[in-house]
């Protein structure tokens, strides 16, 4: 509150004082019951008898399998690997199988 009161250049104590007042702290109007409102009641839902899900069934791209030209890898110091061309998941299965095989 201190912070407050010297970043909006107001007086401490005057504040504390109108915190402390009554007529500050207490609203001076009732608030309405929202049991005296006519026209509105209670939400009923009714559930539903069956329930049936569809999933949604969106196009699935077909994977083109890339050919890959000129590739060159290297597994540690003592592997080397020169690669013309092959495919994209031919590729693949080579790494996973030479990684495997050298752990």
């Amino acid at each position: 509150l201190h912070g407050f009161c010297k970043e909006q250049n107001v007086s401490y104590t005057k504040m504390l004082h109108c915190l402390r007042n009554a007529s500050y702290r207490k609203p001076s109007a009732t608030p309405v019951s929202s049991d005296e409102e006519q026209g509105l009641h209670p939400l009923v839902v009714e559930p539903a008898d069956s329930v049936t899900i569809e999933p949604a069934v969106l196009p699935v791209e077909q994977d083109v399998d890339l050919l890959l030209d000129d590739i060159e890898l290297n597994f540690g110091s003592k592997i080397s690997l020169h690669i013309g061309s092959c495919s994209k998941s031919a590729l693949v299965s080579l790494i996973k199988e030479m990684e495997g095989t050298l752990c």
